[in-house]
């Protein structure tokens, strides 16, 4: 029996029933068709092969990197696992986005151009947000002295990462916690226009 292999394009190694099919990553063209491409924003429009909307109370998330395919393909999976993403292609709309909407986690790259992962993190800090962050690059600042404040909550994951991980992550992040009555799920970053 002839094996396909388990990954798919960079950054991510996943199981062939996790990621895209083999077909899917050698079409270059594959996240760049219309019925393919993750949409940039529509927090209204239910989970990818959810037509009932069973997942209209599913938790958001922002995705922000500055690789389209990178960030189409995050969104598409974690859309396929039940989750609304929105995505931004830099950390100046995401934290437009963050100011305008709520969101329950925020995954960043880290080295983008103009607002950094990290310049975005301090900003959502000093807004004294506590929404949870996934951190990833595949050149980590590990160096950066204040990198485990600006990521707690959350986490980082050096690229190239498996799906499995970064949903083990999402989840982990997401997992029902007891709340204060009153209070929701989703997070206000608190923006100063």
């Amino acid at each position: 029996m002839k094996s396909m292999p388990p990954t798919v394009p960079f950054p991510f190694t996943a199981s062939p029933d996790s990621a895209p099919s083999t077909s899917q990553v050698q079409n270059p063209g594959y996240m760049n068709s219309a019925r393919n491409r993750a949409p940039e924003t529509d927090p209204a429009a239910p989970a990818r092969g959810d037509p009932a909307g069973r997942f209209a109370s599913a938790r958001r998330i922002l995705i922000v990197d500055d690789e389209a395919e990178i960030r189409n393909i995050m969104a598409e999976l974690l859309r396929g696992a039940g989750y609304h993403v929105d995505c931004a292609a830099d950390g100046g709309t995401a934290w437009a986005q963050l100011c305008a909407a709520s969101y329950d986690l925020l995954i960043t790259d880290h080295l983008m151009a103009g607002l950094t992962g990290l310049d975005l993190l301090r900003r959502i800090r000093t807004a004294a947000s506590e929404l949870p962050v996934i951190l990833i690059s595949g050149d980590m600042p590990w160096e950066e002295p204040e990198l485990l404040a600006l990521v707690t909550p959350g986490g980082a994951l050096e690229k190239p990462f498996s799906f499995p991980a970064l949903l083990g992550q999402v989840r982990a992040l997401l997992a029902p916690q007891p709340q204060a009555a009153g209070t929701g799920a989703a997070v206000e970053v608190g923006c100063n226009r």
